[in-house]
């Protein structure tokens, strides 16, 4: 499935919306608002291909930023949106300097499964769908640069005590099939960036990718839980 980078925010919305209508009553639940900072880490190559003096466009692991909201429902069982923004820039070798500017924001409902590992230590095991969406200098003019995503979550969140403040550590994987090309206006020379690097590539293709976030943040429960 193509999906444009333009397409991103009303997708986002979609999400969004998904989530409002599938919260009960506030009355029945709580609210965990977890601003977050971790490490956002790509395991895979962005395109790869049969030209073996050209090297692979890769992201670059780095520092992310974001926040999550936490509802959790009177099952136990809890519904969690997350936004995230990685300034990820793309490897020069395959862009060059001027062009490998670059960053990468995700989105994403999951449903969280909360384990009691004793005392104030929870364990959290989720599952979900989103979206990941590359951006900047170094993709204009590629067509496919964001993409659905399956997401797999796992955490540990530690009460802290005699307050309304929760310490989270948590593990996402956001698994994604992008579907690239070179759109019109791009430059062979690879002066645009990976779509002139698209161009230049005998049998390119655009592998299974795995983004992995791992954070740590600070909930806070305004109702209490």
């Amino acid at each position: 499935m193509r999906v444009t980078q333009l397409s991103f925010r009303p997708v986002v919305a979609a999400l969004a919306a998904t989530f409002v209508v599938g919260v009960p009553a506030a009355a029945q639940t709580h609210l965990d608002v977890v601003p977050y900072v971790g490490l956002y880490v790509p395991t895979a190559s962005m395109v790869s291909g049969d030209s073996f003096a050209i090297a692979p466009v890769t992201q670059q692991a780095t520092f992310a930023l974001g926040a999550r909201l936490t509802v959790w429902l009177p099952s136990g069982l809890s519904i969690e949106s997350t936004f995230g923004y990685a300034p990820s820039s793309v490897n020069s070798g395959a862009t060059y300097d001027c062009c490998n500017a670059a960053h990468v924001f995700m989105a994403s409902n999951r449903v969280l499964l909360p384990v009691v590992l004793g005392g104030p230590v929870l364990l959290r095991l989720g599952a979900g769908l989103g979206l990941v969406a590359h951006g900047g200098r170094a993709w204009i003019h590629t067509g496919g640069a964001t993409a659905l995503a399956g997401v797999a979550t796992g955490g540990l969140a530690i009460k802290l005590y005699g307050s309304r403040l929760t310490l989270r550590f948590d593990a996402e994987d956001y698994v994604f099939k992008p579907d690239l090309s070179a759109e019109p206006g791009c430059d062979r020379g690879g002066y645009t960036g990976v779509c002139g690097h698209i161009m230049r590539l005998t049998g390119y293709r655009s592998p299974l990718q795995n983004d992995l976030v791992l954070s740590a943040g600070l909930a806070l429960s305004p109702g209490g839980h």
